[in-house]
């Protein structure tokens, strides 16, 4: 981060900058950006808290079910699988 920084300060000196904003303006970006980085589990559990509940969970339960029984269903019916008794 201090090459990032020193870059900064270079770039806003030559432009008529503050460096001491570029520094504190850098540090603010980095902790933003690690504290919502969804490769820590802290930046998932953050990720999820944003997120609207319920929504339609419910429907797809159902369907993600009804999915995998017709699937059951057919490999019954195949003879590949004998999950279903009443399917022959």
């Amino acid at each position: 981060t201090a090459g990032g920084i020193a870059a900064i300060d270079a770039l806003l000196d030559n432009n008529g900058g503050d460096c001491f904003d570029s520094s504190q303006e850098f540090i603010r970006l980095t902790e933003h950006v690690q504290k919502h980085a969804l490769g820590t589990p802290q930046g998932i559990a953050d990720k999820i808290e944003e997120l609207p509940a319920g929504g339609n969970f419910f429907l797809t339960f159902l369907l993600v079910v009804g999915i995998i029984v017709v699937i059951l269903v057919i490999t019954d019916a195949m003879g590949y699988t004998n999950v279903f008794t009443f399917v022959r």
